[in-house]
C-alpha cells in the first residue's frame, strides 16, 4: 500500500450523517410509533417458561446444560447420548443408595429419542422447512435426457420469518445499523465500510422516502448468496447447493463471524446434465420442436424463450444487473492471484528455462517459502506452494511471502505487475475504506492492467481476456454502492458450510441425509435462540454458554 494511505482504525469515531426520513423509530406490533421518551424494552421471556419452571421445556438448568453440551459442543451421536443418559441414571441410583436420598431427581430422558423430542418442542427459533417437488414440463426430444424425466425436491423456508428471527435477537447489539448513513473521517474524506454506509442503501432510502407514510420506518436490505459445497469425496462427490440470507443492517464484522447473521434458507436441487446441446426449431406447422445435437453449437431458441426475464424482475429494489456484488475470495484471491498469476509465473519458468531447469527453480522457490521463519501473521508452508486442494486462507497467506520467494527468477516487470495487484487487493480487503484509499485502488488496477502485458510478451499468454481479471474494473463502483467487499465475500458462505452442511451431514446416517440435516439445523437454531433468551434474562452469566450455528 502507498505509505501515505494507511488503513483507518475501526475504533476511530467518524462523523456520521444518518438518513433524514427512514429513521427506524420504535413502534408497536401494529406499526404505531411510540411517543417520547421511549421506555427501555423488557427482556423477551422464554416462550415455554412457566412460573414453576423458567427453564421449560427442560426440567431445570442441569438438563439444559447437559443438552447444550452434548448436542452442540460435543455433537454426540444417538448412541453416545444413550450412553451418557445411562451413566447419568447410574449416578442417580448410586447417590440414592449411598445417601438414602429418595428425593434426588431422576434422569429427564429415557433415551436419545426422548431427548430429541424435548429439543423439538422448543418454541424459540422455530423456522421450519418445506419440501417442494417439481419436474421439467417443457418440450422434450424423442430421446429425452435423464434430467427431463426426473422429479426434483427443493427444500426451503420462509425468508421473512428467518429475517424476523435474525432481527429479533440481541446477538448483534452494537453491530447493527438501523438506518442508512454517510460517514466521513477527520479530513472530510468519505468512508465506506458496512452495507448501510454505501450509496445504494442511501439511494433506495431516498426513493422509499418520497412516500411520506414511510417516514420513520426501517430499511432492511436482504443479502443472499449461494455456493456449492462437497461433503464426501470418498463416496462419490456428494454435493449440496445451500442458499443463505443475511440482513444488510448487520455489520461486516458480524456477518463474517460464526453467529446467526447468516442463515440457510434453501437447498437447491441441481440436475446433472450431459454435453449434448438442445436445439429448438419449428416444424412445418410452425410449432416448436426440441432435438438433441451430438456436437456443441449455439443454442437456438424461439423469440418467446429468448424474452425470459430474471426472477427478480418484479422486485422493486432488485436490479439483478447491479446487485451482483464483487467477491474477494473467488475473483481476486483464488482467481487472479492463485489461478492466474501464480500459474503464469510457473508457466513462464518453463517457457524461459525449459522443463528440467524450471523444475529446479520451482523447487528452490518452494524451499524459500518453506524457510519463512515463524512470525505472528505468517503461515508456515511445510510443502512449499504445492497444494493438492487450496483453501482461501492458503492463498491469502501465500501472498505475503510470494514476492520474496520468486525474486531473481522472473523479470522485474512481472514482479512489479504482481506487486501492483497485491497493493490493490490489500486495500479492498480492509473493513473500512476511505476515499483516498479507494482512489489508490483504482490507480493500482489501471497500472496492473497495463503491466500484465509482460505475460503476453514473454509468451505465457496469447491474450488476457478473463472474467475474473475484468471483474477488478467493477470493484471501484461496487465499493461505492455496497461498502467494503469483505462483508459480501463468498468466504462467509464457505465458512457457513461447516455448521449448516458439513457437520449436519456427518451427524446423519447418510441415507436421505438432507432431511436429517434440516432437522439438525432447526434443532441447533432452537437451542441457540433459547440460550440467547436465557442469557438476556440473566439466567446464564457466561458468554461461554452462547453457541453459534
Amino acid at each position: 500500500m502507498h505509505p501515505s494511505i494507511s488503513p483507518p482504525k475501526e475504533v476511530t469515531q467518524y462523523k456520521q450523517i444518518r438518513h433524514q426520513y427512514l429513521t427506524a423509530r420504535p413502534c408497536t406490533r401494529d406499526g404505531s410509533f411510540l411517543k417520547e421518551p421511549i421506555p427501555e424494552p423488557e427482556p423477551v421471556q422464554p416462550p415455554d417458561a412457566t412460573p414453576e419452571n423458567p427453564w421449560s421445556p427442560f426440567p431445570d438448568r442441569l438438563a439444559f446444560d447437559w443438552a447444550r453440551y452434548h448436542y452442540v459442543c460435543l455433537q454426540s451421536s444417538e448412541d453416545e447420548i444413550d450412553k451418557g443418559l445411562d451413566i447419568w441414571h447410574a449416578t442417580v441410583i448410586k447417590h440414592r443408595f449411598k445417601y438414602k436420598d429418595k428425593e434426588t431427581d431422576d434422569v429427564p430422558w429415557r433415551n436419545a429419542q426422548d431427548f430429541y423430542k424435548t429439543i423439538d418442542s422448543i418454541k424459540a427459533g422455530n423456522v421450519g422447512w418445506k419440501t417442494f417437488k417439481f419436474r421439467y414440463t417443457g418440450l422434450k426430444p424423442q430421446m429425452p435426457p435423464r434430467w427431463m424425466e426426473e422429479t426434483y425436491e427443493l427444500n426451503a423456508r420462509d425468508v421473512l420469518v428467518t429475517l424476523e428471527q435474525q432481527l429479533g435477537t440481541t446477538e448483534f447489539d452494537g453491530q447493527f445499523e438501523t438506518m442508512p448513513y454517510e460517514e466521513y473521517d477527520h479530513a472530510g474524506h468519505h468512508v465506506l465500510s458496512n452495507l448501510m454506509s454505501g450509496y445504494w442503501a442511501n439511494r433506495e432510502a431516498n426513493k422509499i422516502a418520497t412516500d411520506i407514510s414511510t417516514h420513520g420506518m426501517m430499511l432492511v436490505p436482504l443479502v443472499a448468496g449461494s455456493d456449492k459445497t462437497t461433503v464426501s469425496i470418498a463416496t462419490g462427490q456428494q454435493e449440496y447447493h445451500p442458499v443463505y440470507t443475511s440482513p444488510g443492517n448487520v455489520s461486516n464484522t458480524a456477518r463474517c463471524g460464526h453467529g446467526n447473521a447468516v442463515m440457510p434458507i434453501a437447498f437447491l436441487p441441481i440436475p446433472k446434465t450431459s454435453v449434448p446441446t438442445l436445439l429448438i426449431t419449428r416444424n412445418k406447422s410452425g410449432l416448436p420442436e426440441l432435438s438433441l445435437s451430438g456436437v456443441r453449437s449455439v443454442m437456438h431458441f424461439p423469440p418467446t424463450l429468448m424474452a425470459q426475464e430474471p426472477f427478480t424482475h418484479d422486485f422493486l429494489r432488485a436490479d439483478i444487473y447491479e446487485l451482483l456484488a464483487p467477491d474477494l475470495l473467488h475473483q481476486l484471491i483464488k482467481g487472479v492471484f492463485k489461478d492466474h498469476l501464480v500459474s503464469w509465473i510457473m508457466d513462464y519458468l518453463h517457457v524461459a528455462h525449459g522443463e528440467t531447469a524450471a523444475f529446479g527453480i520451482i523447487e528452490d522457490i518452494d524451499h524459500r517459502i518453506l524457510a519463512v521463519p515463524p512470525f505472528p501473521g505468517l503461515q508456515r508452508f511445510p510443502d512449499g506452494r504445492d497444494y493438492n486442494q487450496w483453501k482461501g486462507d492458503d492463498s491469502k497467506a501465500l501472498m505475503k511471502v510470494f514476492l520474496a520467494a520468486i525474486a531473481g527468477y522472473i523479470p522485474s516487470a512481472m514482479v512489479q505487475s504482481i506487486a501492483t495487484f497485491m497493493d490493490a487487493c490489500y486495500i479492498v480487503c480492509h473493513n473500512v475504506i476511505t476515499a483516498p484509499a479507494l482512489e489508490h485502488f483504482r490507480e493500482s488496477v489501471e497500472r496492473f492492467h497495463k503491466l500484465w502485458n509482460i505475460f503476453i510478451k514473454a509468451g505465457v499468454r496469447d491474450s488476457i481476456s478473463l472474467p475474473r481479471q475484468h471483474a477488478l474494473k467493477h470493484f471501484y463502483k461496487f465499493i461505492h454502492l455496497f461498502g467494503s467487499p469483505n462483508g459480501l465475500c463468498s468466504s462467509i458462505t464457505e465458512l457457513k458450510h461447516i455448521k449448516s452442511v458439513k457437520e449436519p451431514w456427518h451427524r446423519s446416517n447418510r441415507y436421505q441425509a438432507l432431511i436429517q440435516m434440516l432437522q439438525v439445523i432447526v434443532q441447533m437454531e432452537k437451542l441457540t435462540a433459547l440460550c440467547r433468551i436465557f442469557l438476556d434474562n440473566g439466567m446464564l452469566t457466561s458468554g461461554n454458554f452462547l453457541f453459534a450455528m
